[in-house]
């Protein structure tokens, strides 16, 4: 379960700063149950339509598990991450 947290967090930071058309104010993943809850907060966004949220398991190969569609600057996002590994 913590490295799908890292998994998560890493991802958010490499988003953030490859794509510099939005910028985290804020983020966090923390284990709820038996997923992953994702929250974050963006600063700026602009031309951003949606969030792709992706997952690996071995920190090589990503794979999607979801997105979430941008709403604007200073939104609360989250996503759960209900899968599992396989």
């Amino acid at each position: 379960m913590k490295s799908a947290i890292s998994i998560l967090i890493i991802l958010l930071l490499m988003v953030s700063v490859a794509f510099a058309n939005f910028i985290f104010s804020d983020y966090e993943a923390n284990p709820s149950n038996n997923n992953v809850l994702v929250e974050w907060v963006t600063k700026s966004e602009s031309g951003v339509t949606a969030f792709i949220i992706l997952k690996s398991n071995d920190d090589r190969v990503f794979r999607e598990i979801g997105t979430v569609d941008a709403e604007g600057a200073g939104t609360n996002y989250s996503f759960t991450d209900d899968n599992d590994f396989s």
